[in-house]
């Protein structure tokens, strides 16, 4: 009997553990691997894309793109015609984003879709004592936040 009640304690350990193992790996880590206080605490405006080859992409609607990030992984963003968000992925300086979903309204000479892009090719940031900068892959610009 003893034994029995051994094997049913540690069965339901096991099954405990693994309900909560599983739903970390499912619903992602407690500030989505250790963000940035400063990076979630408040809405960031997009201001510039500046490329390395000296292209610029300004925002034509200024305060129309915003990003907030939440500490469960998670990101909301707003651009000057859908609505977006997705998840986010911290390691280190390392950001990458993911699950990206957009509403799909059509606007007429929308810059929603370099927005989007300018989120996918994001390899890594770094926060100043005022804006948010995105160091975009194969070091080809950045993108600034404020």
């Amino acid at each position: 009997m003893t034994k029995t009640l051994i094997y049913i304690v540690g069965a339901l350990v096991l099954l405990v553990g693994g309900f909560f193992a599983f739903n970390q790996y499912m619903y992602g880590q407690k500030q989505a691997d250790g963000a940035d206080a400063s990076l979630t605490s408040k809405t960031w405006i997009w201001v510039a894309a500046l490329y390395n080859d000296g292209r610029e992409i300004l925002p034509q609607e200024p305060q129309a793109f915003t990003l907030l990030f939440g500490t469960d992984g998670a990101f909301s963003a707003t651009t000057d015609c859908n609505q977006m968000g997705g998840t986010y992925r911290l390691q280190g300086d390392q950001i990458t984003f993911s699950d990206m979903f957009a509403t799909k309204m059509f606007c007429e000479g929308s810059q929603e879709q370099a927005f989007t892009q300018l989120l996918a090719d994001t390899q890594s940031y770094h926060i100043t004592s005022s804006e948010l900068v995105f160091d975009l892959k194969f070091d080809s610009g950045s993108v600034i936040f404020r």
